[in-house]
């Protein structure tokens, strides 16, 4: 993907590479954006659509919502991160389909983190209101709540069962974003605004419930605000979604996340060395030998460009001095350290079960086919010692699939088929799961200094010991 200019919070040269390899925790530090280009397009087409349809006084189209789901460290956060940070510098991204820059003006994100900003009716009011009128905030949310006072001692009626309760909740978010709409008018409304919700598949409740009532509101735009809202989250996003009532989505706006391929990863490269001012010389073979062990994921790759951040910095920023092999070491340890932080309680009680299943794994196959391997795999060893190839206590076949799916191990894809989308987590479970407890460790070439990730599969390899000994 081809911008005009990249921008990021993190400033280039030695310094800002020094803040960079500091902020390991945090995913959303990005010097450099690569990739997307479809997601990013989706998201700001939508937008062209809805602030069209609102300077032209026409209807807002419904089911514009979109949704971004993928495995754990696939980029949905960084991906949302981005859109805010050019968004609030004024800009769009420029595309091949426009060759230019966008009409219109940029939108603002309102970000959410796990899903809060849905939570409280009144908190997503506040902030629209904020948003879309900074310098009269205060004034018109006074204005708002007292609509809203006016209208529950008139209108809304104490909810009394079930179906009153549905009612009266349905009644509350048509008269708030009604009275919203009332008190911003189209005038008022210089940008789009995009509602960013990341981890939605945590999202609450079902098609009934506030949320659900709140979202299809949203989702249907029946009070023509120029919103859009984009949801983010684990590939079980989209059955969380249908549970809180909205319709079936269409392809164009549900978009899923593996890999960068391999322009993608020269178009990072690039970014990130002319961001840090670095040049690679008679190093770049090694330097694209380090990325390509990462299989193109977001995480992986952060946690690569981190490592050789460090080294770099050690050698003072004289490329020639890095050691490479260094490097290796320090983003092996890193990637050894998010599989173990991305297997579950269940998964690590049931090691060889999992690195079973992950053998049998071709392809893309149906959900179907994945529960019957996994039931196969339990029968096999039923009436033995080797519980660690057992479902653990209490989880049905389904139970287990689900639970590798929120996990990221497993992620269903648009056409209805299942796959494991990071290669090399997939590697971890097999190794983990399958050897004996007497084996080395797959993290023998990982200096020990390394310590979190050496207790990654040591602490692995001990459940192992147990549950067979159990």
């Amino acid at each position: 993907m081809k911008h005009k200019d990249n921008p990021c919070s993190i400033p280039g040269g030695l310094k800002g590479l020094q803040i960079f390899v500091q902020r390991h925790k945090d995913r959303s530090a990005l010097p450099y954006y690569a990739g997307r280009a479809h997601v990013l397009a989706s998201i700001e087409d939508a937008c062209t659509v809805i602030w069209q349809s609102h300077m032209q006084g026409e209807s807002q189209p419904h089911g514009l919502t979109r949704q971004i789901f993928g495995a754990p460290g696939a980029g949905k956060s960084s991906t949302l991160e981005y859109l805010r940070h050019v968004w609030s510098n004024n800009k769009y991204m420029t595309t091949e389909a426009h060759g230019t820059e966008r009409p219109g003006p940029t939108p603002v994100m309102l970000y959410s983190g796990p899903g809060h900003i849905l939570h409280s009716l009144d908190r997503l009011c506040k902030n629209l209101i904020k948003v879309v009128s900074p310098d009269s905030a205060d004034e018109l949310y006074a204005a708002f709540t007292q609509t809203m006072r006016k209208r529950a001692g008139v209108d809304i009626k104490i909810a009394k069962g079930e179906i009153e309760a549905e009612q009266t909740i349905q009644f509350v978010v048509e008269a708030s974003l009604d009275t919203v709409a009332e008190i911003l008018p189209p005038d008022r409304w210089t940008r789009p605004v995009v509602i960013g919700v990341d981890e939605a598949q945590n999202l609450p409740g079902d098609r009934h419930s506030p949320v659900g009532i709140l979202l299809q509101s949203l989702h249907a735009n029946d009070h023509n605000l120029p919103v859009l809202v984009v949801l983010a989250g684990l590939s079980d996003l989209r059955t969380r979604t249908s549970t809180l009532g909205l319709s079936r989505p269409s392809i164009e706006t549900v978009h899923s996340l593996a890999g960068l391929n391999s322009d993608e990863m020269e178009d990072l490269k690039r970014g990130f060395c002319m961001h840090f001012d670095i040049n690679l010389g008679q190093r770049e073979s090694e330097f694209d030998a380090l990325l390509a062990r990462t299989d193109g994921w977001p995480a992986h790759i952060q946690n690569c460009l981190r490592s050789f951040g460090r080294i770099y910095l050690e050698a003072q920023g004289d490329i020639n001095a890095v050691d490479f092999k260094k490097v290796e070491k320090l983003s092996l340890a890193a990637r050894m350290e998010y599989c173990y932080g991305r297997m579950s309680k269940q998964m690590k009680d049931a090691p060889g079960l999992l690195g079973l299943l992950m053998t049998r794994l071709h392809g893309n196959m149906f959900s179907g086919h994945i529960l019957s391997l996994i039931d196969q795999i339990d029968a096999q060893h039923s009436g033995t010692r080797d519980l660690i190839y057992r479902l653990p206590q209490n989880m049905t076949a389904r139970d287990y699939f689900d639970e590798l799916i929120h996990h990221g191990a497993l992620q269903e894809l648009d056409d209805g088929t299942v796959e494991c989308p990071i290669p090399s987590f997939r590697q971890f479970m097999i190794e983990v799961g399958l050897r004996e407890p007497t084996h080395t460790p797959p993290m023998r070439d990982v200096p020990r200094e390394h310590g979190l990730a050496w207790d990654a599969v040591e602490r692995i390899e001990a459940a192992h010991q147990i549950r067979q000994v159990h």
